[in-house]
Protein backbone atom coordinates (compact mmCIF):
# COMPACT_ATOMS: atom_id res chain seq x y z
CA UNK A 1 0.00 0.00 0.00
CA UNK A 2 1.56 3.25 -1.27
CA UNK A 3 -0.02 6.43 0.67
CA UNK A 4 0.89 10.01 0.46
CA UNK A 5 0.19 12.28 3.11
CA UNK A 6 -0.01 16.16 3.57
CA UNK A 7 -0.67 18.66 6.24
CA UNK A 8 -1.83 22.17 6.18
CA UNK A 9 -3.25 23.47 9.58
CA UNK A 10 -4.71 26.34 10.82
CA UNK A 11 -7.70 28.05 12.65
CA UNK A 12 -8.07 31.33 11.39
CA UNK A 13 -10.73 33.70 12.85
CA UNK A 14 -11.67 35.95 10.55
CA UNK A 15 -12.46 38.76 12.71
CA UNK A 16 -9.36 39.24 14.46
CA UNK A 17 -7.10 42.23 12.92
CA UNK A 18 -4.18 40.62 13.20
CA UNK A 19 -3.96 38.68 9.85
CA UNK A 20 -0.66 35.45 9.23
CA UNK A 21 1.58 34.83 6.59
CA UNK A 22 4.02 32.40 5.12
CA UNK A 23 6.33 33.51 7.82
CA UNK A 24 3.97 32.30 10.42
CA UNK A 25 3.40 28.69 9.01
CA UNK A 26 7.33 28.89 8.64
CA UNK A 27 7.57 29.59 12.05
CA UNK A 28 5.72 26.98 13.41
CA UNK A 29 6.63 23.81 11.27
CA UNK A 30 7.23 24.08 7.21
CA UNK A 31 8.84 20.26 6.80
CA UNK A 32 8.54 17.50 4.37
CA UNK A 33 9.80 13.62 4.16
CA UNK A 34 12.14 12.52 6.73
CA UNK A 35 12.48 15.82 8.35
CA UNK A 36 8.13 16.19 8.67
CA UNK A 37 8.09 12.25 10.24
CA UNK A 38 11.19 13.49 12.89
CA UNK A 39 9.79 16.27 13.89
CA UNK A 40 5.89 15.30 13.77
CA UNK A 41 5.27 11.45 14.37
CA UNK A 42 5.94 11.82 17.96
CA UNK A 43 3.68 12.54 21.17
CA UNK A 44 0.08 12.53 21.06
CA UNK A 45 -0.80 14.20 17.39
CA UNK A 46 -2.79 13.70 14.39
CA UNK A 47 -0.01 12.61 12.39
CA UNK A 48 2.02 10.47 14.83
CA UNK A 49 -1.79 8.34 15.43
CA UNK A 50 -1.85 8.16 11.46
CA UNK A 51 1.91 7.32 10.98
CA UNK A 52 2.05 4.57 13.73
CA UNK A 53 -1.45 3.14 12.22
CA UNK A 54 0.77 3.10 8.31
CA UNK A 55 3.38 1.81 9.37
CA UNK A 56 2.14 -0.96 11.83
CA UNK A 57 0.43 -2.25 8.33
CA UNK A 58 3.62 -2.00 6.42
CA UNK A 59 2.43 1.08 4.01
CA UNK A 60 4.89 2.92 1.67
CA UNK A 61 4.70 6.24 3.14
CA UNK A 62 5.57 9.67 1.65
CA UNK A 63 5.68 12.36 3.76
CA UNK A 64 4.88 15.63 1.61
CA UNK A 65 4.37 19.68 2.70
CA UNK A 66 3.29 19.70 6.34
CA UNK A 67 2.80 22.51 7.48
CA UNK A 68 0.65 24.59 9.95
CA UNK A 69 0.42 28.45 11.78
CA UNK A 70 -0.63 28.94 15.32
CA UNK A 71 -4.61 30.06 15.74
CA UNK A 72 -4.79 33.34 14.37
CA UNK A 73 -6.55 35.70 11.47
CA UNK A 74 -7.28 35.04 8.37
CA UNK A 75 -4.39 33.83 5.88
CA UNK A 76 -3.69 37.12 3.14
CA UNK A 77 -4.24 36.07 -0.09
CA UNK A 78 -0.61 36.75 -1.61
CA UNK A 79 0.61 34.37 1.16
CA UNK A 80 -2.12 31.94 0.32
CA UNK A 81 -1.29 32.13 -3.59
CA UNK A 82 2.30 31.05 -2.09
CA UNK A 83 1.49 28.57 0.42
CA UNK A 84 -0.89 26.06 -1.70
CA UNK A 85 1.42 26.91 -4.65
CA UNK A 86 4.40 24.71 -2.43
CA UNK A 87 1.21 22.31 -1.11
CA UNK A 88 -0.04 21.37 -4.95
CA UNK A 89 4.09 21.24 -6.22
CA UNK A 90 4.68 18.59 -3.53
CA UNK A 91 1.41 16.73 -4.18
CA UNK A 92 2.53 16.72 -8.12
CA UNK A 93 6.44 15.52 -7.73
CA UNK A 94 4.90 13.06 -5.22
CA UNK A 95 2.89 11.97 -7.22
CA UNK A 96 5.67 12.20 -10.72
CA UNK A 97 8.21 10.46 -8.32
CA UNK A 98 6.86 7.94 -5.64
CA UNK A 99 2.93 7.31 -7.38
CA UNK A 100 0.84 5.85 -8.20
CA UNK A 101 -0.79 6.14 -4.79
CA UNK A 102 -3.19 3.90 -2.86
CA UNK A 103 -4.20 6.45 -0.35
CA UNK A 104 -3.68 10.17 0.42
CA UNK A 105 -4.35 11.47 3.63
CA UNK A 106 -4.92 14.98 3.91
CA UNK A 107 -4.28 16.35 7.56
CA UNK A 108 -6.23 19.81 7.98
CA UNK A 109 -7.87 21.85 10.37
CA UNK A 110 -11.78 22.87 8.41
CA UNK A 111 -11.70 26.56 9.92
CA UNK A 112 -9.12 28.10 7.77
CA UNK A 113 -9.90 31.30 6.25
CA UNK A 114 -8.11 33.12 3.78
CA UNK A 115 -8.49 36.66 2.47
CA UNK A 116 -10.91 36.38 -1.00
CA UNK A 117 -11.42 32.63 -0.32
CA UNK A 118 -15.01 31.62 -0.28
CA UNK A 119 -14.26 27.95 1.02
CA UNK A 120 -10.31 27.09 0.71
CA UNK A 121 -10.19 23.58 2.18
CA UNK A 122 -12.77 21.92 -0.45
CA UNK A 123 -10.38 24.04 -2.68
CA UNK A 124 -7.33 21.90 -1.54
CA UNK A 125 -9.06 18.91 -1.01
CA UNK A 126 -11.17 18.71 -5.07
CA UNK A 127 -7.71 20.03 -6.36
CA UNK A 128 -5.57 17.39 -4.48
CA UNK A 129 -8.45 14.77 -6.05
CA UNK A 130 -8.25 16.55 -9.29
CA UNK A 131 -4.50 15.55 -9.34
CA UNK A 132 -4.51 12.01 -8.31
CA UNK A 133 -7.47 11.11 -9.83
CA UNK A 134 -10.18 8.99 -9.58
CA UNK A 135 -8.69 5.75 -8.22
CA UNK A 136 -6.83 6.90 -4.55
CA UNK A 137 -8.96 6.70 -1.56
CA UNK A 138 -8.54 10.18 -0.36
CA UNK A 139 -9.12 10.77 3.71
CA UNK A 140 -9.45 13.99 5.41
CA UNK A 141 -8.72 14.67 9.06
CA UNK A 142 -10.41 17.42 10.40
CA UNK A 143 -10.40 19.63 14.11
CA UNK A 144 -12.98 19.48 16.51
CA UNK A 145 -13.64 23.10 15.43
CA UNK A 146 -13.95 22.64 11.99
CA UNK A 147 -16.74 24.72 9.59
CA UNK A 148 -17.13 21.91 7.01
CA UNK A 149 -18.10 22.73 3.23
CA UNK A 150 -20.07 20.56 1.02
CA UNK A 151 -17.24 20.39 -1.70
CA UNK A 152 -14.41 18.82 0.98
CA UNK A 153 -17.32 16.09 1.71
CA UNK A 154 -18.27 14.75 -1.78
CA UNK A 155 -14.14 15.22 -3.01
CA UNK A 156 -13.46 13.02 -0.06
CA UNK A 157 -14.25 9.33 0.37
CA UNK A 158 -13.49 9.87 4.26
CA UNK A 159 -13.76 12.19 6.46
CA UNK A 160 -12.93 12.26 10.23
CA UNK A 161 -12.90 14.48 12.83
CA UNK A 162 -11.64 15.08 16.67
CA UNK A 163 -14.37 14.28 19.12
CA UNK A 164 -12.82 16.02 21.87
CA UNK A 165 -12.27 19.27 23.70
CA UNK A 166 -9.33 19.25 25.30
CA UNK A 167 -8.08 17.84 21.78
CA UNK A 168 -7.18 14.38 23.95
CA UNK A 169 -8.27 12.63 21.42
CA UNK A 170 -6.15 13.38 17.93
CA UNK A 171 -3.53 10.26 17.86
CA UNK A 172 -6.42 7.53 18.42
CA UNK A 173 -8.34 10.05 15.63
CA UNK A 174 -5.22 9.68 13.00
CA UNK A 175 -5.58 6.03 13.84
CA UNK A 176 -9.20 5.48 12.75
CA UNK A 177 -8.76 7.75 9.77
CA UNK A 178 -6.03 5.39 8.61
CA UNK A 179 -8.01 2.27 9.61
CA UNK A 180 -11.43 3.10 7.51
CA UNK A 181 -9.22 4.30 4.57
CA UNK A 182 -7.90 0.94 4.11
CA UNK A 183 -11.32 -0.50 4.41
CA UNK A 184 -11.68 1.28 1.68
CA UNK A 185 -9.06 0.20 -0.16
CA UNK A 186 -10.38 -2.65 -3.20
CA UNK A 187 -13.71 -2.04 -1.95
CA UNK A 188 -15.70 0.13 -4.32
CA UNK A 189 -19.21 -0.88 -2.63
CA UNK A 190 -18.11 0.45 0.67
CA UNK A 191 -16.11 3.04 -0.73
CA UNK A 192 -19.24 5.15 -1.99
CA UNK A 193 -22.33 3.46 0.31
CA UNK A 194 -20.16 3.81 3.45
CA UNK A 195 -19.09 7.15 2.32
CA UNK A 196 -18.78 10.19 5.01
CA UNK A 197 -22.22 12.28 5.30
CA UNK A 198 -22.43 16.01 6.76
CA UNK A 199 -24.94 17.72 8.40
CA UNK A 200 -25.10 21.11 9.54
CA UNK A 201 -26.92 21.43 12.63
CA UNK A 202 -28.77 24.91 12.95
CA UNK A 203 -26.87 26.24 16.15
CA UNK A 204 -23.33 28.33 16.61
CA UNK A 205 -22.12 27.20 20.18
CA UNK A 206 -20.01 29.41 21.80
CA UNK A 207 -16.10 28.03 21.96
CA UNK A 208 -16.38 27.53 25.95
CA UNK A 209 -19.96 25.73 25.62
CA UNK A 210 -17.83 23.07 23.48
CA UNK A 211 -16.02 21.37 25.62
CA UNK A 212 -16.44 17.86 26.35
CA UNK A 213 -15.13 17.23 30.11
CA UNK A 214 -18.58 17.47 31.60
CA UNK A 215 -21.88 19.56 30.54
CA UNK A 216 -23.54 19.78 27.90
CA UNK A 217 -21.25 18.81 24.74
CA UNK A 218 -19.72 16.18 26.80
CA UNK A 219 -23.60 14.88 26.55
CA UNK A 220 -23.47 15.44 22.76
CA UNK A 221 -19.97 13.26 22.71
CA UNK A 222 -21.23 10.56 24.84
CA UNK A 223 -24.34 10.10 22.82
CA UNK A 224 -22.20 10.23 19.13
CA UNK A 225 -20.15 7.17 20.71
CA UNK A 226 -23.17 4.89 21.78
CA UNK A 227 -24.98 5.95 18.74
CA UNK A 228 -21.98 4.83 16.87
CA UNK A 229 -22.17 1.32 18.34
CA UNK A 230 -26.05 0.53 17.95
CA UNK A 231 -25.97 1.71 14.56
CA UNK A 232 -22.87 -0.16 13.34
CA UNK A 233 -21.61 3.16 12.05
CA UNK A 234 -18.16 3.45 10.41
CA UNK A 235 -17.27 6.40 12.77
CA UNK A 236 -19.71 9.15 14.20
CA UNK A 237 -18.87 12.62 15.10
CA UNK A 238 -20.56 15.74 16.31
CA UNK A 239 -18.23 18.61 16.49
CA UNK A 240 -18.34 22.00 17.61
CA UNK A 241 -17.23 24.05 14.74
CA UNK A 242 -15.63 27.50 14.95
CA UNK A 243 -17.70 30.18 15.32
CA UNK A 244 -15.51 33.41 14.67
CA UNK A 245 -16.72 33.57 10.92
CA UNK A 246 -19.46 35.03 9.01
CA UNK A 247 -21.03 31.83 6.65
CA UNK A 248 -22.99 29.51 6.94
CA UNK A 249 -20.38 26.32 7.35
CA UNK A 250 -19.53 27.51 10.43
CA UNK A 251 -21.59 25.81 13.10
CA UNK A 252 -22.04 22.73 15.01
CA UNK A 253 -22.67 20.03 12.84
CA UNK A 254 -22.59 15.71 12.69
CA UNK A 255 -19.60 13.75 10.56
CA UNK A 256 -21.36 10.24 10.07
CA UNK A 257 -20.05 7.13 7.94
CA UNK A 258 -21.65 4.13 6.94
CA UNK A 259 -25.09 3.26 5.50
CA UNK A 260 -26.86 5.97 4.51
CA UNK A 261 -30.68 5.07 6.43
CA UNK A 262 -28.32 5.03 9.99
CA UNK A 263 -26.09 7.86 9.36
CA UNK A 264 -29.49 9.64 8.85
CA UNK A 265 -30.97 7.96 11.83
CA UNK A 266 -27.94 9.13 14.47
CA UNK A 267 -27.77 12.64 12.99
CA UNK A 268 -31.70 13.06 14.22
CA UNK A 269 -31.13 11.37 17.27
CA UNK A 270 -28.10 14.08 17.84
CA UNK A 271 -30.38 17.24 16.55
CA UNK A 272 -32.83 16.21 19.04
CA UNK A 273 -30.79 15.84 21.97
CA UNK A 274 -29.33 19.49 20.93
CA UNK A 275 -32.10 20.95 20.53
CA UNK A 276 -33.26 19.92 24.34
CA UNK A 277 -29.24 21.25 25.73
CA UNK A 278 -29.37 24.13 23.46
CA UNK A 279 -30.31 26.77 26.83
CA UNK A 280 -27.37 25.47 28.14
CA UNK A 281 -25.09 25.19 25.38
CA UNK A 282 -26.09 29.49 24.80
CA UNK A 283 -25.54 29.96 28.26
CA UNK A 284 -23.57 33.49 29.10
CA UNK A 285 -20.05 33.37 30.22
CA UNK A 286 -19.47 35.26 33.76
CA UNK A 287 -17.10 38.51 32.88
CA UNK A 288 -15.25 40.51 34.71
CA UNK A 289 -17.48 41.39 37.34
CA UNK A 290 -18.38 38.11 38.28
CA UNK A 291 -14.12 36.99 39.05
CA UNK A 292 -13.80 40.08 41.22
CA UNK A 293 -17.04 38.12 43.19
CA UNK A 294 -15.12 34.84 43.22
CA UNK A 295 -11.55 36.65 44.45
CA UNK A 296 -13.59 37.79 47.46
CA UNK A 297 -14.98 34.63 47.92
CA UNK A 298 -14.21 32.31 51.57
CA UNK A 299 -12.69 29.49 50.70
CA UNK A 300 -9.28 27.57 50.65
CA UNK A 301 -7.03 25.27 48.03
CA UNK A 302 -6.57 26.91 44.78
CA UNK A 303 -9.09 28.19 42.21
CA UNK A 304 -8.09 27.99 37.98
CA UNK A 305 -9.73 30.27 36.32
CA UNK A 306 -9.65 30.65 32.45
CA UNK A 307 -9.79 33.55 30.42
CA UNK A 308 -11.83 32.42 27.59
CA UNK A 309 -11.92 35.85 25.96
CA UNK A 310 -8.45 36.25 25.25
CA UNK A 311 -7.60 32.82 24.38
CA UNK A 312 -4.89 32.37 21.72
CA UNK A 313 -5.66 29.04 21.17
CA UNK A 314 -9.13 30.77 19.43
CA UNK A 315 -7.61 33.75 17.71
CA UNK A 316 -7.51 35.98 20.60
CA UNK A 317 -4.08 38.30 20.90
CA UNK A 318 -3.32 37.42 24.27
CA UNK A 319 -2.63 40.78 25.61
CA UNK A 320 -6.10 41.28 26.71
CA UNK A 321 -5.68 42.75 30.75
CA UNK A 322 -8.59 42.58 31.71
CA UNK A 323 -8.95 39.98 34.10
CA UNK A 324 -5.22 39.98 35.13
CA UNK A 325 -6.02 43.81 36.75
CA UNK A 326 -8.87 42.27 38.54
CA UNK A 327 -6.71 39.65 40.14
CA UNK A 328 -3.34 42.50 40.61
CA UNK A 329 -6.27 44.53 42.82
CA UNK A 330 -7.24 41.52 44.85
CA UNK A 331 -5.81 39.84 47.82
CA UNK A 332 -4.79 36.69 46.34
CA UNK A 333 -1.28 34.92 45.60
CA UNK A 334 -1.34 33.91 41.77
CA UNK A 335 0.41 33.20 38.74
CA UNK A 336 -0.92 34.44 35.81
CA UNK A 337 -0.37 34.08 32.15
CA UNK A 338 0.95 33.30 29.14
CA UNK A 339 0.17 37.57 28.57
CA UNK A 340 1.61 38.25 25.13
CA UNK A 341 3.25 41.62 24.90
CA UNK A 342 7.12 42.12 23.48
CA UNK A 343 6.64 45.36 24.38
CA UNK A 344 7.00 44.43 27.96
CA UNK A 345 9.32 41.72 26.79
CA UNK A 346 11.91 44.89 25.96
CA UNK A 347 11.59 46.71 28.71
CA UNK A 348 12.08 43.61 30.99
CA UNK A 349 15.53 42.51 28.88
CA UNK A 350 16.85 46.21 29.39
CA UNK A 351 16.51 46.32 32.83
CA UNK A 352 17.61 42.71 33.56
CA UNK A 353 16.87 40.40 35.80
CA UNK A 354 16.11 42.00 39.45
CA UNK A 355 15.52 45.01 37.36
CA UNK A 356 12.38 46.93 37.97
CA UNK A 357 9.92 47.79 35.19
CA UNK A 358 6.75 49.45 34.75
CA UNK A 359 3.93 46.95 33.87
CA UNK A 360 1.41 48.44 31.80
CA UNK A 361 -2.55 46.47 31.62
CA UNK A 362 -4.80 47.30 28.73
CA UNK A 363 -7.86 45.99 26.79
CA UNK A 364 -7.52 44.65 23.80
CA UNK A 365 -10.89 43.21 22.21
CA UNK A 366 -13.57 44.43 19.82
CA UNK A 367 -15.63 47.55 20.90
CA UNK A 368 -15.02 51.47 21.42
CA UNK A 369 -12.54 50.74 24.38
CA UNK A 370 -9.98 48.73 22.53
CA UNK A 371 -6.28 49.50 23.55
CA UNK A 372 -7.86 51.70 26.61
CA UNK A 373 -5.40 51.93 29.49
CA UNK A 374 -6.26 49.81 32.72
CA UNK A 375 -3.43 50.26 35.25
CA UNK A 376 0.50 50.10 36.08
CA UNK A 377 2.29 48.37 38.20
CA UNK A 378 5.36 47.88 39.48
CA UNK A 379 7.19 44.75 38.32
CA UNK A 380 10.18 43.07 39.28
CA UNK A 381 11.48 40.86 36.50
CA UNK A 382 12.80 37.42 37.89
CA UNK A 383 13.84 35.97 34.54
CA UNK A 384 14.13 36.56 30.49
CA UNK A 385 15.06 34.21 28.02
CA UNK A 386 13.74 31.85 25.94
CA UNK A 387 10.08 30.96 26.53
CA UNK A 388 10.36 27.43 25.16
CA UNK A 389 8.58 23.97 26.30
CA UNK A 390 7.51 20.91 25.69
CA UNK A 391 4.04 20.01 27.09
CA UNK A 392 4.00 17.03 29.67
CA UNK A 393 0.31 16.58 29.95
CA UNK A 394 -2.16 14.54 28.17
CA UNK A 395 -3.07 17.77 25.76
CA UNK A 396 -0.49 17.46 22.66
CA UNK A 397 1.66 15.42 24.45
CA UNK A 398 5.02 16.35 23.22
CA UNK A 399 4.52 18.90 21.65
CA UNK A 400 7.15 21.67 21.62
CA UNK A 401 5.72 25.33 21.88
CA UNK A 402 7.82 28.82 21.33
CA UNK A 403 6.66 32.08 22.67
CA UNK A 404 10.42 33.64 21.53
CA UNK A 405 11.96 36.11 23.74
CA UNK A 406 10.33 35.99 26.92
CA UNK A 407 9.73 37.42 31.02
CA UNK A 408 8.86 36.40 34.15
CA UNK A 409 7.68 38.94 36.26
CA UNK A 410 7.12 39.36 40.29
CA UNK A 411 4.16 41.96 41.21
CA UNK A 412 3.29 42.83 44.07
CA UNK A 413 -0.51 44.35 44.32
CA UNK A 414 -1.95 47.40 46.21
CA UNK A 415 -4.31 45.05 48.33
CA UNK A 416 -2.14 42.37 48.77
CA UNK A 417 -1.94 40.63 45.44
CA UNK A 418 1.45 38.84 45.05
CA UNK A 419 2.71 36.78 41.88
CA UNK A 420 4.65 35.89 38.72
CA UNK A 421 2.81 36.77 35.41
CA UNK A 422 4.79 34.77 32.40
CA UNK A 423 4.96 37.24 29.14
CA UNK A 424 5.95 35.71 26.09
CA UNK A 425 6.92 37.84 22.26
CA UNK A 426 4.92 35.07 20.37
CA UNK A 427 1.18 34.05 20.76
CA UNK A 428 1.17 30.26 22.83
CA UNK A 429 -1.48 29.28 24.76
CA UNK A 430 -0.65 28.13 28.45
CA UNK A 431 -2.83 24.54 28.34
CA UNK A 432 0.34 22.45 29.97
CA UNK A 433 1.60 23.11 33.23
CA UNK A 434 4.97 23.42 31.61
CA UNK A 435 4.17 26.90 31.04
CA UNK A 436 4.86 27.82 34.48
CA UNK A 437 6.72 24.43 35.48
CA UNK A 438 9.50 25.67 32.79
CA UNK A 439 9.88 29.13 33.44
CA UNK A 440 10.57 28.27 37.25
CA UNK A 441 7.11 29.28 38.38
CA UNK A 442 5.65 27.24 41.08
CA UNK A 443 1.93 26.00 40.55
CA UNK A 444 1.25 24.47 44.54
CA UNK A 445 0.39 26.78 47.87
CA UNK A 446 -1.77 29.31 45.19
CA UNK A 447 -4.83 30.82 45.43
CA UNK A 448 -5.35 31.84 42.10
CA UNK A 449 -3.78 30.22 38.40
CA UNK A 450 -5.21 32.79 35.79
CA UNK A 451 -4.88 31.39 32.24
CA UNK A 452 -5.75 32.14 28.68
CA UNK A 453 -7.33 29.22 27.28
CA UNK A 454 -10.74 28.24 27.07
CA UNK A 455 -11.10 24.49 27.72
CA UNK A 456 -7.50 22.94 26.74
CA UNK A 457 -5.86 23.64 30.44
CA UNK A 458 -8.58 21.50 32.09
CA UNK A 459 -6.60 18.56 30.80
CA UNK A 460 -3.40 19.55 32.66
CA UNK A 461 -4.63 22.15 35.87
CA UNK A 462 -7.67 19.99 36.80
CA UNK A 463 -4.67 18.55 39.29
CA UNK A 464 -4.03 22.11 40.60
CA UNK A 465 -7.81 22.74 41.01
CA UNK A 466 -8.35 22.22 44.72
CA UNK A 467 -10.74 25.40 45.62
CA UNK A 468 -13.20 24.56 48.21
CA UNK A 469 -16.13 24.46 48.50
CA UNK A 470 -16.05 24.66 44.68
CA UNK A 471 -16.28 24.69 41.69
CA UNK A 472 -12.54 24.81 41.81
CA UNK A 473 -12.17 25.17 37.76
CA UNK A 474 -13.74 28.41 36.36
CA UNK A 475 -14.30 30.34 33.15
CA UNK A 476 -14.16 33.90 32.65
CA UNK A 477 -14.79 36.30 29.67
CA UNK A 478 -12.47 39.29 29.70
CA UNK A 479 -13.67 40.39 26.53
CA UNK A 480 -10.66 40.09 24.06
CA UNK A 481 -10.94 39.22 20.53
CA UNK A 482 -11.81 35.06 21.56
CA UNK A 483 -15.11 36.63 23.72
CA UNK A 484 -17.31 33.53 23.43
CA UNK A 485 -20.28 36.86 23.04
CA UNK A 486 -20.81 36.20 19.59
CA UNK A 487 -22.82 39.41 19.26
CA UNK A 488 -19.83 41.44 19.39
CA UNK A 489 -18.85 39.93 15.84
CA UNK A 490 -21.20 38.71 13.82
CA UNK A 491 -23.29 41.40 12.02
CA UNK A 492 -21.54 44.15 13.36
CA UNK A 493 -17.61 43.75 12.14
CA UNK A 494 -16.65 42.94 8.70
CA UNK A 495 -15.04 39.27 8.22
CA UNK A 496 -11.16 39.84 7.30
CA UNK A 497 -12.05 36.50 4.35
CA UNK A 498 -14.67 38.66 2.69
CA UNK A 499 -17.31 36.36 3.72
CA UNK A 500 -20.58 38.33 2.74
CA UNK A 501 -22.43 36.64 6.36
CA UNK A 502 -25.14 34.09 6.93
CA UNK A 503 -28.03 33.21 4.88
CA UNK A 504 -29.48 29.97 6.89
CA UNK A 505 -31.61 30.61 10.09
CA UNK A 506 -29.32 29.24 13.27
CA UNK A 507 -29.24 29.70 17.38
CA UNK A 508 -28.68 32.22 18.84
CA UNK A 509 -29.12 34.76 15.87
CA UNK A 510 -32.37 33.88 15.04
CA UNK A 511 -35.69 32.67 16.26
CA UNK A 512 -36.36 28.92 15.55
CA UNK A 513 -39.08 26.36 17.55
CA UNK A 514 -38.76 22.48 16.88
CA UNK A 515 -40.49 22.51 13.69
CA UNK A 516 -38.45 25.20 11.91
CA UNK A 517 -35.36 23.49 13.56
CA UNK A 518 -36.06 19.80 12.47
CA UNK A 519 -36.59 21.58 8.68
CA UNK A 520 -33.79 23.05 8.31
CA UNK A 521 -32.26 19.83 9.24
CA UNK A 522 -33.91 17.84 7.30
CA UNK A 523 -33.72 20.15 4.13
CA UNK A 524 -29.37 19.43 4.30
CA UNK A 525 -28.30 17.67 1.35
CA UNK A 526 -27.32 14.43 3.13
CA UNK A 527 -30.59 13.90 4.66
CA UNK A 528 -32.52 13.93 1.51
Amino acid sequence: MRVLLLQLFHEAHAFTPQLVGVDDFRRRHFVSGDAARQQLARGSNWMAGALATLDDAGAQVHLGLCTACLPGGSVREADYASLSAAWFDAVDTACREHGPFDAVLLLLHGALAVVGQADPEAELVQAVRTRVGPRPVIGVALDFHCNIGPGLVQAADVVVAGRAYPHVDVAERGARLVRLVMHRLGHETARSARRTRHVRLPLVVPMNRMQTVDGPFAELAAKARALEIELGLDDLAIVGGFPYADHDRACASVLASGPQQACQQAVRALAGLAWRLRRELLRPQPDARLLRDWLNEPGSGTLVVADCGDNPGAGGLGRDGTLLAEVLRSTRRFAAGIHIDPRTVALARQAGVDGEIGFELRRAGPGPDDQALLGVWTARVVRVGSFVYRNSGPMMTGETLDGGLGCVLYIEGGRGASGHVLVASERIQPYDTQAFLSQQVALDGLDVILLKSSAHFRAAYAPCATWQPGPAIRVADGGGWASPDLRRYIGVLPATDGSAGRTRAVLPFHLLDDSRWSDLIEDEPDMQ
